[in-house]
């Protein structure tokens, strides 16, 4: 074609995301393992850098070494809609498995998953991760963090339990403050021992 005609000798163009070159030269850049690309590094997105030629490339541009795959990472498009993201295997590096549902994979290993808003989980080597009977509960994080401020407190498995000096609603009373918070699933801070009199 009339690229071959302007220039004869071919064309020099970095790697596209999701491929790499280690030698220089007119041959074709290899593609990365399944599920992999080269637009993120140790879970973070590549940055701008200058090429060993001294042109500026993005990120994901230009790879020259299989080192530079790295699973697949889409973000979440909502709570509820997580993008199609990958994790490291353990013990084969050029391995990607699909993100468990509930986690949030930043194409590292398992002990990197967090759990997603509303998700937890039992120890960073699991990738079970359990919807929280109160989602709002449980805020997520590697650590499965759960809600604790503004005068709640959850803590334990799924957050289902209360903190120290933290109680569930107890049953309906007439008294329709007390009423309103029966109704809530979130650990409220106990009232003083005089109030509880004053109220019963």
């Amino acid at each position: 074609g009339w690229v071959d005609a302007l220039q004869p000798y071919g064309v020099c163009a970095p790697c596209k995301d999701g491929s790499y070159k280690p030698e220089p030269g007119a041959h074709a850049c290899t593609a990365c393992p399944p599920n992999m690309d080269t637009r993120f590094v140790d879970g973070r997105l590549a940055r701008t850098r200058v090429s060993a030629s001294g042109e500026l490339l993005a990120g994901e541009l230009g790879h020259v070494a299989k080192t530079s795959c790295h699973c697949v990472v889409e973000p979440w498009l909502s709570v509820d809609m997580p993008g199609e993201s990958f994790y490291q295997d353990t013990d084969d590096r050029y391995l990607c498995h699909p993100c468990p549902y509930g986690g949030i994979c930043d194409g590292l290993g398992i002990a990197q998953i967090e759990a997603g808003p509303g998700h937890w989980r039992t120890s960073r080597s699991s990738i079970v991760f359990e919807r929280c009977p109160n989602p709002d509960s449980c805020l997520g994080g590697v650590e499965s963090e759960c809600l604790d401020g503004n005068g709640t407190a959850h803590t334990g498995v799924l957050c289902a339990s209360c903190a120290a000096d933290h109680a569930y609603p107890s049953a309906p009373s007439a008294v329709p403050l007390i009423a309103d918070m029966a109704n809530s699933l979130f650990c409220n801070k106990c009232l003083p021992l005089w109030a509880n009199g004053v109220l019963v």
